[in-house]
C-alpha cells in the first residue's frame, strides 16, 4: 500500500509538471503570435499587456521610451476592469527625482530585471514622494511587482512590469529565470 502511494504521488506529480510545462509553451506561442503579427506597433504592445494576464500577472504596463527619454508609447492592462484606471495613470509618469527610483531605472537601463518580492509602502515610498503616485498605486494595491527590461540591438527599449494585485502570488528570483 505504501509503495501505491508512492507511485501514485509521483505520477501526480508528473502530471501537475507536464501540464504546467504545456501551459508554459501554450503561453509562449501566445506571445510569439502577438509580437510577430502584421500589426501596428502600438496594438502589439496593447496585446502584449493583455496575454500575459491571468498567466503572469494581474496587471501589466509595457512602455517604451522615445529619443528624449520620455515615455512614447506605452500600454496597460487588469484582469479587474476598475484598476485599469489605476494602471493608466501609472503609464506616463514623469521621472520620480528619488535616489531609489534613480537605482531602479539605473538596473533597468543597464538590462537587469528588478523585483520587489513585498511591495510595501516602505518601497513606494522610496520610489516616489508625488501624491498621484501614491494614490494610483494605493488603489492598484500591488502586493508584488516584476519590472523586466525589453532589451534589443539598440540597447535598453522599455520594459514590461508585471503586477500581482488580486492572487496571493508573490514573484520570486525563479520567475525571472
Amino acid at each position: 500500500a505504501l509503495e501505491r502511494a508512492r507511485l501514485y504521488e509521483a505520477e501526480t506529480t508528473a502530471r501537475r509538471r507536464a501540464e504546467e510545462a504545456q501551459q508554459r509553451v501554450d503561453f509562449v506561442a501566445r506571445v510569439s503570435t502577438v509580437l510577430g503579427g502584421p500589426l501596428d506597433y502600438q496594438t502589439r504592445l496593447d496585446r502584449l499587456a493583455q496575454v500575459v494576464i491571468p498567466y503572469l500577472a494581474d496587471g501589466c504596463i509595457v512602455q517604451c521610451p522615445g529619443p528624449h527619454g520620455m515615455v512614447e508609447m506605452s500600454s496597460a492592462a487588469h484582469l479587474l476592469p476598475d484598476k485599469l484606471a489605476a494602471m493608466r495613470r501609472l503609464q506616463y509618469l514623469p521621472t520620480r527625482e528619488t535616489a531609489a527610483y534613480r537605482a531602479f531605472i539605473a538596473e533597468l537601463s543597464a538590462g537587469r530585471p528588478v523585483l520587489f518580492t513585498d511591495f510595501t509602502a516602505d518601497v513606494v515610498a522610496a520610489l516616489t514622494n508625488k501624491p498621484e503616485d501614491l494614490e494610483a498605486l494605493r488603489v492598484l494595491g500591488a502586493r508584488s511587482v516584476m519590472v523586466v527590461p525589453i532589451m534589443t540591438g539598440r540597447g535598453f527599449d522599455g520594459i514590461i512590469a508585471l503586477f500581482s494585485t488580486e492572487s496571493e502570488r508573490h514573484y520570486t528570483a525563479d520567475d525571472l529565470a
